[in-house]
């Protein structure tokens, strides 16, 4: 993985999930970006209180202005 300016850009990803497939969102900083373009994210604990923190495939992100 590499580093990259974007690296610490917060933004919110989402993903569709559950038996209803309903839309969620979660915000997370990005702290990398490999050779084809993918982000790797931590997510912030916040916006998961108690609910733990599931493996995600992210559908689409918006970047959030800083």
């Amino acid at each position: 993985m590499k580093t990259s300016p974007e690296a610490s850009t917060h933004l919110i990803g989402f993903w569709k999930g559950g038996a209803n497939q309903l839309w969620s969102s979660y915000a997370a900083v990005i702290v990398g970006i490999d050779e084809i373009h993918r982000f790797f994210v931590e997510v912030e604990a916040s916006s998961w209180a108690g609910k733990g923190c599931p493996e995600l495939e992210v559908e689409r992100v918006e970047f959030l202005s800083s």
